[in-house]
């Protein structure tokens, strides 16, 4: 029996890659054979994956943090491609412990990155967005890249949502030599620029956002879009996917033209998945926590669709029966969470390593007991009579006790 392990992050706990090498080494230990691959929609372990799948080199850059404070991070380039994550520069993960108004959080530091990347000569950007502490819509971005923002007749550097108003003024100067870019956005969000279902009332306040500044920073984002529109770039608002990042989807559409890629059915395409699965006789993915949403165009539903092996789904926390799963997803069997069963949220939060190996345990116990059986079964009579008296009681026991022996 052959399983593939292809399951996303869990958020605020462990990556894909280490989730994959802990069920890996459950796995041997009964015999089980078990491959793995690192999964990510654009967000958070998106390096983690390419660099898993394609062969290349990180690039360190400096950045300046939220905090002010230097720090160091990495790109990654493949075959003239550089392949940026956001979140390592303007992750919502940099703002732990820094009380500061979030409408003061831009994307400068990202534009400096890009910088970086141009300087080299690469001219093809891969973009994963995702996990973001900013919502100016890409201004700090374009600001970094040669876009002035004027206000009272000086330029305002590191543009943010708190920087602008109706007045400020938008200029592109010479300085904007990056119209050969060719970027690809990576990203499973399909929500459009402004609305209720648009970047900030959708996303603003798990970023920090009041409830009672939305409006005023729907109206931050109005204003720049259109003077963006005015000089004459694509008006992309209505993209699905304009709003993700904050809004830096509606930045890289309108201004470089990028095209955005579901940040799954890229990884997918891109390890030949449809012809990889063949290979294996059960799929194991999952995500933190599995709901309806799931099944709308997220990991755990591209993969189960893609696939006509059996699917077991496994997760943190799981808010979805499955009674509740679509016939064409049939093939979803079993889905197994931590939380309840084997532990509270806050347990598994604590040591996410300690409950990921006995829920895989729980998993493989229930795969290799019937294979002990069908082990058992095709014993023939020159076989048996092989077999020592001890080994003859081993197989008895096991065949006699299998819930002693899957609890020990």
């Amino acid at each position: 029996m052959k399983i593939l392990s292809i399951v996303d992050s869990f958020k605020n706990s462990l990556t894909s890659l280490e989730i994959s090498k802990l069920l890996q080494e459950e796995a041997l230990k009964r015999n089980i054979n078990l491959d793995y691959l690192p999964i990510s929609d654009g967000g958070d372990g998106f390096l983690d994956v390419i660099s898993f799948i394609i062969p290349g080199e990180f690039i360190k850059v400096s950045f300046t943090g939220f905090d002010g404070n230097l720090y160091e991070n990495s790109y990654y380039v493949a075959n003239d491609i550089a392949y940026i994550e956001v979140a390592r520069f303007i992750g919502l993960h940099l703002t732990n412990k820094i009380k500061k108004d979030p409408k003061s959080y831009g994307t400068s530091e990202l534009g400096k990155v890009i910088k970086d990347v141009y300087q080299r000569g690469i001219r093809k950007i891969v973009i994963g967005l995702g996990g973001t502490a900013t919502n100016d819509f890409g201004m700090g971005m374009l600001s970094e890249l040669g876009f002035n923002f004027i206000n009272n007749s000086k330029i305002t550097p590191n543009m943010s949502p708190r920087k602008f108003n109706e007045n400020t003024l938008v200029v592109v100067s010479d300085e904007f030599i990056y119209r050969d870019l060719d970027f690809t956005i990576i990203s499973d969000v399909k929500n459009e620029l402004f609305g209720l279902e648009g970047a900030t009332y959708t996303f603003g306040p798990q970023k920090g956002i009041k409830n009672h500044e939305l409006a005023h920073i729907e109206t931050i984002g109005k204003d720049f879009s259109k003077k963006i529109i005015d000089l004459e770039y694509n008006d992309t608002t209505k993209l699905p996917g304009a709003g993700a990042a904050g809004g830096l989807g509606f930045a890289l559409t309108s201004v470089f033209k990028a095209k955005i890629n579901s940040g799954i059915n890229f990884i997918l395409d891109l390890i030949d998945f449809d012809l990889l699965q063949n290979k294996y006789d059960i799929i194991i993915t999952g995500e933190g926590k599995i709901d309806r949403q799931s099944l709308q165009g997220k990991v755990v539903f591209e993969i189960a669709s893609r696939t006509s092996k059996n699917v077991v789904l496994i997760c943190a926390i799981n808010d979805l029966r499955i009674d509740e799963i679509p016939k064409s997803l049939n093939n979803i069997v079993k889905i197994e969470s931590i939380v309840p069963k084997l532990a509270s949220k806050e347990e598994s939060l604590k040591n996410p390593r300690k409950y990921i190996r006995i829920l895989a345990k729980k998993i493989f116990d229930e795969i290799w007991m019937p294979e002990v059986r069908k082990m058992i079964d095709k014993l023939d009579i020159e076989v048996i009579n092989s077999l020592t008296i001890s080994e003859l009681y081993v197989l008895r026991y096991i065949d006699n006790n299998k819930e002693r022996v899957l609890s020990s």
